[in-house]
């Protein structure tokens, strides 16, 4: 069974942040989840903007993270679930378009504010987003993902990001939490790269899982959201970063 988040035509809300100038601009388009398992019908979920179950905040090991989070109201066991994150971002859009970036594989390392027990991505994808071709949307809404770069430097495009992350077993009442991480430090995940301004990003993730009702365990700690949550809910969000890549 497939369930979708969605904010593919929503938008969200734009917001400025100042980190260093020269800066560049990165601007999200869409932050999508997709959720897999056994063949069931999942229970409706609204994973949108507006809904407590999509957080984002700004914290120090990253630029931006944000949160889905699914709890199994099914009243059984469910094994096997799969979540999949999909993310379709521009660099430096207004000064260079959108058309000129390329993504790559760089490691299935967990990104550097994971807690521990944290489950990392088993497939990826990099692709254009199915605006004109690739098939990584599909895939995201299969939810397998084909582990292949669709837009390397040889031949830039728009770009879109996609990890799965497998959950071998989610009990009843339990919540999984999919994180996604918008980072520049992390060198892990896949690599976001505009070579005319040279700026480039890692998008990355993990999952978690809360404690088993009944004290079942099994869970990992969900760190807490920063002070300063991004409010996601109209149009675009643009975020100033640093220029010139990794440090």
């Amino acid at each position: 069974m497939l369930l979708a988040a969605s904010t593919r035509n929503a938008g969200l809300l734009g917001l400025l942040l100042a980190v260093t100038v020269p800066a560049t601009t990165i601007q999200l388009v869409s932050v999508e989840g997709f959720i897999h398992f056994g063949g069931s019908p999942a229970p409706q979920a609204s994973f949108n903007s507006a809904s407590p179950r999509f957080v984002s905040s700004l914290n120090a090991a990253s630029l931006i993270s944000f949160r889905f989070s699914w709890t199994n109201t099914t009243g059984s066991a469910i094994t096997d679930l799969t979540f999949t994150l999909f993310v379709d971002l521009d660099l430096d859009r207004d000064d260079n378009t959108f058309f000129n970036e390329y993504g790559e594989f760089i490691s299935p390392l967990l990104p550097a504010l994971a807690p521990s027990g944290a489950i990392g991505f088993e497939q990826w994808d990099i692709d254009e987003p199915e605006y004109v071709f690739g098939n990584i949307y599909t895939n995201a809404n299969l939810g397998v993902l084909d582990n292949s770069a669709g837009v390397p430097a040889s031949a830039p495009d728009d770009v879109s990001h996609a990890l799965l992350f497998r959950i071998p077993l989610l009990a009843a009442g339990q919540t999984v939490n999919v994180f996604g991480t918008l980072g520049l430090t992390d060198a892990a995940g896949l690599g976001h790269f505009d070579p005319d301004s040279d700026a480039s990003l890692d998008v990355n993730g993990y999952a978690t899982l809360d404690a088993a009702p009944g004290g079942g365990g099994g869970g990992t700690e969900v760190p807490e959201p920063s002070s300063l949550a991004l409010a996601l809910t109209a149009a675009a969000m643009l975020l100033a970063v640093r220029r010139g890549g990794r440090a």
